[in-house]
């Protein structure tokens, strides 16, 4: 049954809305940035410091010099990749998070505002599974408890 209250939760309400996990989301994405940005730094250091040692070998080994500089190559490419992919399942993280938590919690703070204003029939149904459906669910017996009181 679907009721004409519950409407389809927009990506953008996410970050708009959740002002309860907000902070600590943008916070684990900033960190994640910055850690990442300090290891490259560091990376690109040792590798800019290996071919500068490789460059002296160049006239005893040509041969070995080039299979250093793709090993070096290798490396950036690696890392990079690896960092790309680590920052998208940051990403990835923060919005399913938001989306199991910040969506449901927007859910029971509007059924709370409805309640307050003596609205005991308006419902507001989760999704199965949303990590807040045991508060919404005690806030429907509550709804009831106050609908009988009032009859």
């Amino acid at each position: 049954m679907e009721n004409k209250n519950f409407q389809k939760r927009k990506l953008k309400n996410f970050f708009t809305t959740a002002k309860l996990s907000q902070n600590y989301h943008r916070l684990i994405v900033y960190f994640s940035l910055f850690f990442m940005a300090v290891i490259s730094l560091y990376l690109f250091y040792i590798i800019r410091s290996l071919s500068y040692a490789v460059s002296a070998v160049i006239i005893d080994d040509p041969a070995g010099a080039n299979l250093i500089f793709y090993n070096i190559k290798s490396l950036v490419v690696m890392t990079s990749l690896g960092f790309f992919i680590y920052f998208v399942f940051i990403l990835a993280f923060v919005l399913v998070i938001e989306y199991r938590v910040a969506g449901p919690s927007k859910a029971i703070v509007t059924f709370i505002q409805e309640l307050r204003n003596k609205n005991y029939d308006y419902v507001r149904p989760l999704r199965t599974g949303d990590e807040l459906g045991a508060i919404m669910d005690s806030l429907v017996e509550l709804q009831k408890d106050l609908k009988t009181q009032k009859n």
